[in-house]
């Protein structure tokens, strides 16, 4: 994701005629787990359970912030066409790249946390 890697066969854009686009059903499910994945999951359990007080209050105010999060994702993928026509094939690959090294640096963080949590440093 971060690295440009061609395959051996490569050509240039100017040579190379696009493929082109079918339906794979595959892809779609694929996708479920980035946006509601273990990370998702695990915070809103541990918002939810840490609520000892006003437990209603809290549980409306997850599933208020919950729906707020589902209509910005909505949005986001009805858009998407959109944003890849204004970006261009550069721009979203360029976005692919800058995402995959916040993904990796987020990464390495968690590593790096429970290494500490478990060393004691």
């Amino acid at each position: 994701m971060v690295f440009a890697v061609k395959s051996e066969n490569a050509t240039s854009q100017s040579t190379q005629a696009p493929p082109a686009p079918h339906d794979d059903p595959s892809v779609f499910p694929l996708a479920i787990p980035i946006i509601s994945g273990p990370g998702a999951l695990t915070a809103g359990v541990t918002l939810v359970s840490r609520a000892h007080t006003h437990r209603i209050l809290a549980d409306v105010a997850f599933i208020g912030i919950a729906l707020v999060v589902f209509a910005i994702t909505y949005v986001a993928m009805r858009g998407s066409s959109s944003i890849t026509k204004l970006l261009g094939r550069v721009g979203v690959d360029a976005a692919g790249r800058l995402v995959g090294i916040i993904v990796t640096a987020i990464a390495v963080q968690m590593v790096v946390d429970g290494l500490h949590g478990l060393v004691h440093f």
